[in-house]
């Protein structure tokens, strides 16, 4: 029995060490006089195996080199625009001021709001006189219907105008312009704005995206590609997850990102040991030096999932 704890010991140990060293391994790469291709880390492993720690670590340690850090939670967006205000406001916090981001997302919630409340002011008279034009057609082709906002009725309006027939409810109170920049699925003019203010600077900056499982769709996952695709040289970039990127996808995406990203498993330990060990820790503070109810080590052994940091 004394083997077995000093097996389940060597085991923790080993767990313990093996983090330890990730850490190591990642304050000497953002150490570097000039970043490497692999400029981007994907930490893979199973919750609670102690990826989350991992990063905390790394970020004080950051802050306390004076590298601008963030580090954020794909449980805390839903989409790109979420995602990047949220990297902005962290990183101003270390007093990066991403200017021409912040230009660009001041804008697009502006015509966010304008299209959520159609009571708003038109942005211009451009698509005032095109309803009108439009509602004029629409009339000659027997389609008098009241005309609801920018939403042609008649298919021969369509046809006429080259619209679809369809048109978002509102789009009379943006541009043509401001409405590219509303309807991109993958947010390219504000992912853009982001990197630029990124790449214009000198120095270091380090982002970090934990829970990575939590992006949601191929939408999601596409834009994240493109965004560590586009990364400057300047930027040092850890991604963490239960399970590690999409080859297959990524692959389409990105040919040849395998070079390009350092893949790392994070380890954990066995169930039996994680047991022991536990038995082990029971043993020591136990005043009656009884033995624990098994039940009650197998239940805490899967609330730690492998892992007893």
């Amino acid at each position: 029995e004394g083997g077995e704890n000093r097996r389940a010991h060597v085991a923790f140990q080993g767990v313990a060490g093996d983090l330890e060293q990730l850490l190591q391994e990642l304050k000497d790469a953002v150490g570097e006089t000039r970043l490497g291709d692999q400029r981007i880390v994907s930490l893979e492993g199973r919750s609670g195996i102690g990826k989350t720690a991992v990063l905390r670590m790394f970020r004080a340690y950051c802050r306390h080199e004076g590298i601008p850090v963030a580090l954020v939670s794909a449980q805390d967006f839903n989409t790109p625009v979420e995602a990047l205000e949220i990297l902005g406001k962290t990183l101003a916090d270390d007093n990066i001021r991403l200017r021409a981001f912040r230009k660009v997302l001041k804008r697009y919630k502006d015509i966010r709001s304008r299209i959520q409340h159609p009571n708003a002011k038109p942005a211009s008279d451009k698509w005032q006189g095109l309803l009108r034009g439009a509602e004029k057609l629409s009339e000659a082709a027997g389609d008098v219907a009241p005309l609801p906002y920018a939403k042609l009725g008649s298919k021969v309006v369509s046809a006429s105008l080259g619209l679809a027939s369809d048109l978002r409810p509102n789009l009379a109170y943006v541009t043509a312009d401001e409405d590219e920049l509303y309807s991109d699925p993958r947010k390219e003019k504000l992912t853009s704005a982001f990197l630029e203010d990124l790449r214009v600077r000198e120095h270091r900056i380090v982002l970090m995206l934990d829970s990575c499982e939590c992006v949601g769709g191929e939408q999601m996952d596409r834009w994240l590609c493109d965004l560590l695709r586009q990364m400057p040289g300047n930027t040092f970039v850890v991604v963490a997850g239960k399970v590690g990127l999409d080859q297959r996808q990524w692959n389409q995406w990105w040919p040849g990102w395998v070079v390009r990203v350092r893949s790392v498993e994070v380890p954990e330990m066995s169930e039996h040991d994680v047991c022991r060990l536990i038995e082990a820790f029971y043993d020591q503070v136990s005043a009656h030096k009884k033995k624990p109810d098994p039940i009650q080590v197998k239940k805490i052994a899967g609330w730690t999932q492998g892992n007893l940091l």
